[in-house]
């Protein structure tokens, strides 16, 4: 999927997608690590499984390490 707006005039936001569903996850698996976003496996099948069971209210801790980890200045 690929999207194109001006949400602001003068301010493009570009959405893109990929080609097929081995570049999108060779690309997450790339970039993601250098983001400083770093995830056990163990800690993604929890929340794959706190999905599964869309218990929202258990997602509150992993979104926040997430946020907590992410580098910003």
């Amino acid at each position: 999927m690929h999207a194109v707006e001006e949400p602001m005039t003068g301010y493009w936001l570009y959405t893109l997608g990929y080609p097929n569903h081995g570049v999108e996850t060779s690309l997450n698996q790339a970039l993601l690590p250098v983001l400083g976003v770093r995830e056990p496996p163990r800690e993604r099948l929890t929340l794959f499984r706190t999905l599964q069971r869309h218990d929202f209210s258990a997602l509150k801790t992993p979104l926040k390490a997430l946020y907590t980890d992410l580098p910003h200045d």
